[in-house]
């Protein structure tokens, strides 16, 4: 079943005398506004140039395969796992890992769904990466398991109380709440600590040499990644749950609010950039895609930005409010919502190119891995589903 919804048109830039847009399907950047053609007027008559390129991403060449395509999604299996998932699925790149409000843990093979091991623990929340799975309980309590077996490597009381999911950063984990604590990932030492109060209210972002976070009354918080140090503040006008989304490029910010904004923000000290006003909150980082930066916002509708100066590039609408950020797999975005559909979008113009519905409602952020994708639902099992194009060739 695929979904229609209005496209807002993005108006590409002005050309300058003389000049021609290149046309789409010829030049690979005319989407993005190319004017490599020039037009040649003499006594009246036009005359157009192809146009030329020296580069290889420009106008002539080879036209790029197409992205695998995304819809129709295949059911692949259903797994019962007896109890509601907590938080969001994780994996390491091999397996898939799930746990329950009991605090069993689940590993789980991406391709059956068979069940490889489980694991009695208590209620928290999972990070994983090929050093381990992380553990991160109420309580502060931070154990790693053995990834293939679920065996325990090391357990350390943090003393950072909270419910935020564990951050794999390099070779340390970063443990977020009632303060924020940096782990060595081998160990469990406690590199740092540095309670805070209010508290943390969004999954610390690793940007360098820098670590953000926000905070419940509004503040976001550069800190120091080596120390821990505060090195500065940027107030908003409520908590922020969001993490940001890292620009490298720019050396800056995307942050989506809950007081209904979407802010750029330098890096180094923190000073505003460009803002868009959105129509309700945002609660999930959004992602970084060429040229555009998109966020869901419980407006239920899908934003993208021109990263560079805010303007619009297109928005879509959601056919109810987000469960979690969006995703990119080639060229689709990919938005799971309240109560059962996964929504997807062509990331170039916005227009809707299909919708999974699930069987029940669903209790996770969808997790992409290997061409598969995957969900926790209400009804107490894990699902996984297969992209059309995955295992194809790309079309040329």
């Amino acid at each position: 079943m695929s979904i229609q919804g209005p496209l807002a048109v993005r108006t590409p830039p002005v050309a300058s005398q003389g000049q021609l847009p290149c046309e789409p399907g010829v030049c690979a950047r005319a989407e993005a506004g190319c004017y490599s053609a020039r037009a040649v007027r003499s006594s009246g008559a036009a005359v157009t140039i192809l146009c030329l390129s020296l580069t290889s991403n420009g106008c002539g060449g080879v036209r790029p395969p197409a992205a695998p395509a995304v819809f129709p999604l295949k059911a692949l299996w259903t797994t019962p796992v007896g109890d509601f998932i907590e938080g969001s699925l994780a994996t390491d790149g091999r397996r898939l890992f799930a746990i329950t409000r009991a605090g069993v843990v689940r590993a789980l093979e991406p391709a059956t769904g068979e069940i490889l091991w489980q694991s009695d623990q208590r209620t928290g929340a999972l990070a994983a990466g090929e050093a381990g799975l992380v553990v991160r309980l109420v309580d502060g309590t931070v154990r790693c398991l053995a990834a293939a077996k679920g065996t325990l490597r090391w357990e350390t009381a943090s003393g950072i109380v909270g419910d935020l999911p564990p951050v794999l950063d390099g070779d340390r984990v970063l443990i977020a709440g009632k303060g924020l604590a940096a782990l060595d990932l081998a160990t469990g030492r406690v590199l740092w600590s540095a309670p805070t109060d209010p508290t943390i209210t969004s999954a610390p972002l690793s940007a360098g040499s820098r670590l953000l976070a926000g905070e419940e009354d509004g503040t976001l918080r550069c800190r120091d990644r080596a120390s821990g140090v505060s090195l500065w503040t940027l107030r908003t006008r409520s908590a922020l749950l969001a993490t940001p989304v890292f620009d490298p490029e720019r050396r800056r910010l995307y942050v989506g609010t809950t007081d209904r904004r979407i802010l750029a923000i330098g890096l180094e000290k923190g000073q505003r950039g460009w803002t868009w006003k959105v129509g309700a909150d945002i609660d999930s980082p959004g992602i970084i895609q060429e040229h555009r930066v998109l966020f869901a916002s419980f407006d239920a509708v899908l934003y993208a930005l021109n990263r560079g100066n805010g303007n619009l590039v297109w928005r879509a609408p959601l056919p109810s409010r987000p469960i979690s950020g969006p995703l990119v797999s080639g060229s689709t975005v990919l938005v799971a919502c309240h109560e059962s559909d996964v929504i997807g979008f062509d990331l170039k113009t916005g227009k809707a190119v299909g919708n999974l519905r699930t069987s029940a409602r669903i209790g996770t952020a969808p997790l992409l891995l290997g061409g598969r994708l995957f969900l926790g639902l209400r009804d107490k099992s894990v699902v996984g589903f297969e992209l059309a194009g995955f295992g194809t060739e790309p079309a040329r």
